[in-house]
């Protein structure tokens, strides 16, 4: 990973997530990315899959539908919301949601400065010489 980061142009924008996230967990989440695309969500629709996730009778399959797509939501009070729902949940999930809030802070900067982001992760962590993936 240090060679990657060695090469990385001066001004880029690269983001290295320093979360413990299982690679299988990232797998999982950049699939479901790719099976369900680009979410266009209402405020109202937002506030239900907020609402559904806190439940617990919801299946967890349905859960990380819920987190990847409100990942895409480009709202401060989505994003606040994730955050607190990864900071909180014990879980399974709690990777996922971590990922999913993280997804969503992306977004949101890459929404703002109008470039997207290229984000290094790793299973171990990000900053350590461990193998990497590359999301952009």
């Amino acid at each position: 990973m240090k060679n990657i980061i060695s090469k990385i142009p001066k001004g880029a924008n690269v983001k290295i997530m320093d979360l413990k996230i299982d690679v299988a967990v990232q797998v999982e989440y950049m699939r479901m990315l790719e099976k369900n695309g680009k979410a266009s969500i209402s405020d109202k629709a937002a506030a239900t899959m907020q609402e559904r996730l806190l439940n617990p009778d919801t299946k967890p399959y349905v859960k990380k539908n819920i987190l990847q797509k409100l990942s895409q939501v480009d709202k401060v009070d989505v994003l606040r919301f994730l955050e607190q729902y990864a900071d909180k949940t014990d879980s399974d999930l709690r990777q996922f949601a971590q990922l999913a809030a993280f997804h969503s802070q992306m977004n949101m900067e890459g929404a703002l400065l109008g470039e997207r982001p290229t984000v290094l992760l790793s299973g171990l962590g990000g900053k350590t010489n461990a193998c990497a993936t590359l999301w952009r």
